[in-house]
């Protein structure tokens, strides 16, 4: 009875005490568990914790690999990448050059000599050749200082040329050549500025200074009379013939001594520098006799030379054109 009384009265404070106490662990035990973040914690929180810990590692994380290129050689520069929808555009050819036969006045042809030469002509002149195999051939010159007429008969045929003289030389208007059994007339029509090949009716234009065959020959010696300079290295030629205008080079090859029917002659040689497969021009020029040509040597594509050299040679004085016996 005496412990029932004892605890009676004081019941109430006991649990009061109680329930102090169990509310105090209950704080303490919450202070010492981990806190549970948020939704918007856990969004924020992770990222701060990355950078602290990334800045703190002494070795740096391995870079990200590059990706694969194509090998860079010294000779081979790496070529600029393009889009990959877009492929780079190929290169455009390189423009192929003109045909050397014009088909219509005014048209630019490769190789088209200028006027470039200074000439004076040389005095009216008939020679005589030799030929190497036996024979005899002649060339004849007139001209009355604005005019002229050439008629060759020998290695190259039987050539004729006509025409007048301007400040290029020698400018033909017609001239004439074998073909097959007939002949052949080319015209240099200096009004329209074309060539014309009555021969398979080809056209070509007419370029400053163009020559014949035949013309050529006293082009040449007009060259050496007005500055033998002129006669050095490669010289090139606009020629107008029964196949159509062509260009035709020819190379110094320095002075020889020639055996002639009037005695041991120094001559220019000249060569032409003739594509394979064609025949080969050669022409030597005397300088004491007016730079005329005292030798013509033809070279065949089979091997076949034909020459004919100066037997007898007549110069005179400038006179008007008049027709020449043949």
């Amino acid at each position: 009875m005496r412990f029932s009384v004892f605890v009676a009265p004081h019941a109430r404070l006991l649990g009061i005490g109680l329930l102090s106490l169990l509310l105090h662990l209950a704080a303490l035990a919450w202070l010492d568990l981990p806190k549970q973040p948020g939704a918007a914690a856990l969004d924020a929180t992770p990222l701060a914790v990355r950078i602290a810990r990334t800045e703190a590692r002494t070795t740096a994380p391995a870079p990200m690999p590059a990706p694969a290129a194509r090998p860079v050689t010294d000779n081979a520069p790496a070529p600029a990448l393009a889009p990959a929808d877009e492929p780079a555009a190929p290169q455009a050819p390189a423009p192929a050059l003109p045909p050397l036969q014009a088909s219509e006045p005014g048209d630019v042809l490769p190789g088209a000599m200028p006027g470039q030469f200074r000439v004076s002509p040389a005095p009216p002149a008939r020679i005589d050749y030799r030929l190497a195999d036996g024979g005899s051939a002649r060339l004849a010159w007139l001209t009355d200082g604005s005019s002229y007429r050439i008629e060759v008969d020998g290695i190259l045929g039987q050539l004729d040329s006509e025409g007048g003289l301007d400040d290029g030389g020698l400018a033909p208007l017609r001239a004439g050549e074998p073909a097959g059994p007939g002949r052949a007339t080319t015209e240099f029509d200096r009004e329209r500025g074309v060539i014309v090949s009555h021969l398979g009716a080809r056209r070509a234009q007419l370029a400053g200074g163009a020559q014949d065959r035949a013309s050529l020959l006293l082009q040449l010696a007009g060259m050496g009379r007005a500055n033998p300079d002129q006669l050095r290295g490669v010289l090139t030629f606009w020629i107008g013939a029964a196949g159509g205008a062509r260009q035709e080079r020819y190379e110094a090859m320095g002075m020889e001594t020639l055996d002639t029917g009037i005695g041991a002659l120094e001559a220019l040689h000249l060569a032409q520098l003739a594509p394979t497969g064609a025949p080969r021009l050669e022409i030597w020029l005397a300088p004491g006799q007016d730079w005329l040509p005292v030798q013509l040597r033809l070279t065949m594509p089979d091997g076949a030379v034909r020459t004919q050299t100066l037997a007898a040679l007549e110069i005179e004085p400038a006179a008007g054109p008049r027709s020449l016996s043949r």
